[in-house]
């Protein structure tokens, strides 16, 4: 895979996974038994990366477990609406301690499973370590790994601030790393209700951008930081192949 393509594909995991929240999933093909805490634990991050980590707020999610049926609503690129065919998203978040989330995002079309995607994050919305599998579980790609936080700003939803900025070093093992820039923007407090009616507490908007090495734009995406629960999740994707509005249908937080 070229440098270029390798670096379009980190950009688009880093969203959080938003392009798999907005494409659809579901849990009909099964989580693969201990392949999270086998390939997704923190002590497969790099010594670099964790120490990069440690500037960040690092106090626990304040879940054990969370899973999202998620329903989008996608718009190609081309005009068609996808009328006909329904997607949906089972996204599961198990916290793995200080501020970092395992996730398995499972997807299926017209209750077909279609891929996984199994994850290493910070809070949902930093993507640290991930791979696609196919829905019996075999992995599609090689697992790609941050292995450099070249430049990384306070994850704090209560801050002033209006814009916040990573930029990551990501790769294949034995790869050279691409560089990718994520640009994000808190926006207005409301309800956490106004995502999902069972979530308490109030939710930040996040208005993100993706950005390639050149400073090009990739993906938009918009993100709701749950306040109470100490993640964000994707409730708008925009690409040059689509567009997808992702409604929350389920939630089931332990």
């Amino acid at each position: 895979m070229s440098r270029n393509a390798l670096m379009r594909r980190s950009i688009g995991v880093t969203l959080c996974l938003s392009l798999c929240l907005s494409l659809g999933a579901c849990a009909t093909s099964g989580i693969k038994e201990g392949y999270l805490d086998q390939e997704f634990s923190p002590d497969k991050l790099p010594d670099g990366v964790t120490q990069s980590l440690s500037k960040l707020d690092r106090t626990p999610v304040k879940f054990h477990k969370m899973v999202l049926t998620v329903e989008p609503q996608l718009e190609r690129a081309d005009g068609a609406s996808g009328s006909g065919t329904t997607y949906r998203n089972t996204f599961t978040l198990i916290d793995a301690g200080n501020g970092l989330v395992q996730t398995v995002d499972e997807r299926s079309q017209n209750g077909n499973p279609t891929a996984q995607t199994y994850a290493l994050t910070y809070r949902s919305f930093l993507v640290l370590r991930s791979q696609d599998l196919a829905p019996g579980g075999d992995p599609v790609n090689p697992i790609l790994a941050t292995k450099a936080l070249s430049h990384i700003e306070p994850f704090d939803p209560a801050t002033s601030k209006k814009e916040i900025e990573f930029d990551s070093e990501t790769g294949y093992a034995q790869q050279s790393a691409g560089v990718s820039k994520q640009i994000c923007k808190w926006g207005a407090v409301h309800p956490a209700a106004d995502v999902f009616a069972k979530f308490t507490g109030d939710a930040r908007d996040l208005d993100c951008r993706a950005l390639d090495r050149t400073g090009t734009q990739i993906s938009h995406s918009k993100q709701a930081y749950l306040l109470d629960y100490g993640v964000a999740v994707v409730t708008r994707t925009e690409t040059g192949a689509f567009k997808s509005d992702s409604r929350i249908t389920a939630a089931d937080i332990r």
